[in-house]
Order: structure tokens, then C-alpha cells, then sequence
């Protein structure tokens, strides 16, 4: 783990790759449900920020 990278954002790229939530809660030593939402939360904060980037860039494109 890299130390200017979030747990969250860790724990979500292994869980990308396929590893499971279990053996995530098991490496770093936490309870599998706050891994779960954990992983949950870090899925819906990117996917709101595409969103908003992409709108940005929307906005950006139409004022020009």
C-alpha cells in the first residue's frame, strides 16, 4: 500500500481485481461488513465524481 493512498481506495482496487471482501477483512484485520461498505462507499463517492466531471465538462463545452 502506498502511504499517500487511502484504505478505501485500496481496499476497492483489490476488490476490482477480484479479491474477495473475506480475504480483504482478513489482511487488514477488519470486521467484513465496514470492508463491505467501505468498498460500497469509495463505488459510489468515484461514481459520483464521474458524474460530476462529466457534467463540468458539459457545462465547459456549452459556455464556449
Amino acid at each position: 500500500m502506498l502511504a499517500n493512498r487511502s484504505l478505501a481506495f485500496d481496499l476497492y482496487e483489490f476488490h476490482l481485481e477480484g479479491v474477495p471482501t473475506q480475504d480483504l477483512a482478513a489482511a487488514y484485520s477488519l470486521p467484513i461488513e465496514w470492508t463491505e461498505k467501505c468498498i460500497e462507499t469509495m463505488r459510489l463517492r468515484l461514481e459520483h465524481q464521474k458524474q460530476f466531471a462529466t457534467q463540468l465538462a458539459v457545462n465547459t463545452d456549452s459556455a464556449v
